[in-house]
């Protein structure tokens, strides 16, 4: 991309981002449907056109075509999650590994495996897997979009995906990245720190919130009515403290397996600390350069405020008037997308 108006990339770490460019009119022609672009030569920063718009001259301004489309990792989006044959496990297609290696099983399922036929993606390569993320994690899915499935484990186990462009081999790779800790709270690496004080912060604002949170979860699992058993998450939590939940763990086979499934549905209703920031792009940390999507820094949002938190999100903004980058740390926003994404699930962990 050279010769756009204005390119706005927005990365997730934990599945696909957008772009959205505005190009002249003249120079449209290479911007066709399904198109992959990459932005300023650099192969991580690369989509796939999904959408073209086009808007007429008016008084005002020259006619011009609006192209966005998925980042790489929307190639997740054309795939489900099959149900398998399997009788006895009803449809689910059911892994256990590490984590890294349980999103690479659904991966390879559904985009790389060489007994896919038509739904095989040959120009995409996956990485081999390091069987990285730690303790063992037991996952199934059936009939769901690849990149919901991805992106749920990714958000549990606490670790990304990412694809970019191999120019030598003209493959997309896909590999699961966990982020590096460049947080105070470790002496490995040279710490980042985002602060005012700094002077590499312009805005930022701080969110904490509690509306989607339980810290009781009281899990039903086979039987029914009063027969019905129940294993309760928190329940030592007591008074204003207490926020419960009902979670359908009905599909449950067995008790080890209803803890698994409770367990994973506290961890989903956390409450939620975020922040977001438009940093300054030259000043003592660069994007790219010091840090990436994905690692764990130092943030002081406000006063009296720190966190150590992973960069989930970053949207960058290239335009006449200059270059921006914003951030996003720890916990996103709670949208209704995310809402109606985590009821969907209908409990597909085990």
């Amino acid at each position: 991309v050279r010769s756009a108006d204005s390119v706005q990339l927005s990365r997730s770490h934990y599945g696909p981002g957008t772009f959205e460019l505005r190009v002249p009119e003249k120079d449209a022609g290479a911007f066709a449907m399904q198109n992959i672009i990459m932005i300023n030569g650099d192969p991580c920063r690369t989509g796939i056109i999904r959408k073209r718009r086009y808007d007429s001259a008016s008084d005002t301004a020259p006619a011009c075509w609006t192209i966005s489309g998925d980042t790489l990792e929307g190639l997740m989006r054309q795939r489900i999650v099959r149900q398998t044959d399997d009788a006895a496990a009803f449809g689910w297609d059911a892994t256990a590994g590490a984590p890294e290696t349980v999103m690479k099983h659904y991966l390879e399922r559904c985009l790389t495996g060489t007994s896919l036929g038509n739904r095989r993606m040959g120009f995409v390569k996956l990485r081999p897997d390091r069987q990285r993320g730690g303790e063992t994690l037991h996952w199934r899915a059936r009939n769901e979009g690849l990149d919901t499935v991805i992106q749920a484990i990714g958000e549990y186990a606490d670790m990304g995906i990412r694809a970019w462009l191999d120019l030598t081999s003209r493959k997309v790779l896909l590999d699961i990245e966990p982020g590096v800790d460049r947080s105070t709270e470790q002496d490995t690496v040279s710490p980042v720190i985002f602060d005012r004080r700094y002077g590499n912060i312009q805005t930022s604002s701080y969110t904490d919130d509690m509306t989607a949170y339980a810290s009781t979860v009281y899990a039903g699992g086979g039987g029914e009515d009063e027969n019905r058993s129940l294993y309760i998450v928190g329940n030592n939590i007591s008074g204003l403290d207490r926020f419960e939940i009902f979670a359908d763990c009905g599909n449950a086979e067995d008790s080890a397996e209803l803890i698994r499934q409770a367990e994973a549905r506290a961890a989903e209703a956390k409450r939620l600390q975020g922040a977001e920031a438009d940093v300054s792009p030259y000043r003592t940390f660069q994007y790219g350069r010091d840090y990436q999507l994905g690692d764990r820094v130092t943030i002081r949002p406000m006063e009296g405020v720190q966190m150590h938190a992973r960069i989930t999100a970053v949207k960058e903004v290239w335009e006449p008037a200059g270059y921006t980058c914003e951030p996003t740390f720890g916990d996103a926003p709670v949208t209704m997308r995310r809402i109606v994404r985590s009821l969907s699930r209908d409990a597909v962990k085990n």
